[in-house]
């Protein structure tokens, strides 16, 4: 039991670093909102707001996060 409590405080701080969904956020193709989170990857999916589509981006690739 241990060691999920290890991996849950470490899900825990990498989540803490990412934006929630339904928070609207600066990409290089405009403004959208995360519809999506992976953990794992340290990425986001992004609706964007000129109903361009979706893309996936990394924390990194999001302008003023």
């Amino acid at each position: 039991m241990c060691c999920l409590k290890y991996e849950a405080d470490t899900y825990e701080k990498a989540r803490a670093g990412l934006p929630k969904e339904g928070a609207r956020v600066e990409t290089a193709e405009g403004f959208g909102k995360v519809v999506g989170v992976n953990v794992l990857r340290g990425s986001v999916r992004v609706k964007l707001q000129d109903g361009s589509g979706l893309v996936e981006l990394s924390v990194k690739e999001l302008r003023g996060y």
